[in-house]
């Protein structure tokens, strides 16, 4: 069998296994994963190596009609609740709104992951991206201002100013190599642990895991020891003790199983919200005809931010009236001048990064600027 036929043919029988093999989906939930599709995955590397022409991989029985194929590479499962509830509905709405000028196809792992997502939009092998801020490889000075602690927790408002700072020009100039179509900020940190934690002293000593530099910070000052642990090995390391407690949000309590091991939440405290992407190569985007590119800036830009942060509030809700109604988890709400206690041990990490770069100031007064309108109703 040629190599043509081959990748159809491997394509053909993931489609139509998929649902099959939930069993073989990886446990991060980020999609096909090797042992599960080995034929598609070898394929996948041949044409990712320029060996197998990338456009054989968006065959489907609308592609033949369509003038244009995108490929989106989503880094997410099919059967994924982003893909469902965010990716999905974007890329369908473009899809039924070009009216069979374009056809944008979902690409999901291993054709791109989170941490190549970057390169594969910005080489070609792939037309469209989702893709976290701290996976560009970006300088992320002023697009980490989302994830200071105590900004807010409203996923709309943030994904909405993020595309505002954009417009403003007030974010990083590396993102001129591709078209950037909107934002998204991701369900904000809570302190998650297995027993209740309603007083800042609870927290000397206890070894929280934490993912990055800024929340590692905050934690500090709140007398907590930050851990820094892979998300991969953070479940094991939950489980086995390693750690005490970690910094979460619905989707690792819900998709990832964190609410095994997790069953109190302390509710106030947001400890940031990480910005994600929505990108296309630059080159695939300019090489659109005019009506095709009409179509498809309709959905660039605030609607688009507007959509998937919207998107991401809802699935907050949704998990914790889950996890709530499961009885897995109890959330705890801190007394008023015990969370100004909180507020207050943490504002040095703000004032360390306004100080941290020259145009920080300006950028977070932005960003709460905008934040404010949208969550007032702007």
């Amino acid at each position: 069998m040629n190599l043509y036929k081959k990748t159809t043919h491997a394509i053909a029988q993931c489609l139509a296994q998929q649902s099959k093999n939930s069993d073989q989906i990886s446990q991060e939930g980020k999609g096909w994963s090797s042992t599960a599709f080995p034929e598609l995955s070898s394929l996948l590397k041949a044409a990712t190596s320029g060996l197998l022409p990338l456009a054989l991989l968006a065959i489907s029985p609308a592609s033949a009609e369509a003038q244009t194929q995108l490929r989106f590479a989503t880094g997410q499962a099919p059967e994924s609740i982003i893909q469902e509830r965010q990716l999905g509905p974007w890329m369908n709405s473009v899809n039924e709104a070009s009216n069979g000028l374009l056809e944008i196809t979902a690409f999901p792992p291993p054709f791109a992951e989170s941490t190549n997502m970057w390169d594969r939009v910005t080489s070609g092998v792939a037309d469209i991206g989702y893709v976290s801020m701290p996976n560009t490889g970006l300088n992320m000075s002023a697009s980490s201002v989302a994830a200071l602690p105590t900004l807010g927790e409203d996923t709309e408002a943030a994904a909405v100013a993020f595309w505002r700072l954009y417009e403003r020009g007030l974010l990083e100039e590396g993102l001129d190599e591709v078209k950037v179509l909107g934002f998204n900020g991701v369900i904000p940190l809570r302190l998650y642990s297995p027993s209740p934690i309603t007083e800042l002293k609870q927290l000397e000593g206890l070894r929280v895991r934490t993912p990055d530099r800024i929340t590692a910070n905050a934690l500090t000052l709140l007398g907590a020891s930050p851990t820094s642990i892979p998300f991969n090995e953070a479940y094991q390391a939950l489980s086995r003790g390693v750690v005490d407690a970690s910094l979460g949000n619905g989707h690792s309590m819900v998709v990832y199983r964190f609410r095994e091991v997790l069953n109190h939440q302390v509710a106030d405290i947001s400890f940031g919200i990480t910005p994600y992407l929505l990108i296309m190569n630059r080159d695939a985007y300019d090489q659109l005809s005019d009506e095709e590119r009409t179509v498809l800036d309709k959905w660039v830009g605030e609607r688009t931010s507007r959509m998937l942060g919207a998107a991401e509030n809802e699935l907050s809700v949704d998990y914790n009236k889950d996890l709530i109604s499961s009885g897995d988890l109890t959330v705890h709400h801190l007394p008023e001048e015990e969370l100004g206690r909180w507020n207050e041990a943490m504002t040095p990490v703000i004032e360390d990064w306004i100080a941290d770069a020259p145009g920080n100031q300006v950028v977070l007064d932005a960003y709460l600027e905008e934040y404010e309108s949208v969550a007032s109703g702007n």
